[in-house]
């Protein structure tokens, strides 16, 4: 699997710009490879933010075959109250 969705629910006020990038820059944790960008095929409606995409590196080997996993592409799903 290389896409994959995070889904968060935001209390009022709390937005996933800059939220989301402030937490990419300050992780020692996650690899990210492309910092967010807006989804072309999302838009923000009354009850969630605009779809952002990032991408990060995994640091794992596949167990059947020993291949280093590829990146892993992530929607991030930002619903509000």
């Amino acid at each position: 699997m290389t896409t994959a969705m995070m889904v968060a629910y935001a209390k009022d006020g709390y937005a996933i710009d800059p939220k989301l990038t402030d937490a990419l820059k300050k992780s020692t944790t996650i690899s990210t490879t492309s910092m967010a960008i807006l989804c072309p095929s999302s838009e923000t409606v009354l009850f969630c933010a605009q779809t952002q995409i990032t991408v990060h590196q995994r640091m794992f080997c596949y167990a059947e075959t020993g291949e280093d996993a590829p990146d892993i592409t992530l929607r991030h799903l930002w619903l509000s109250k």
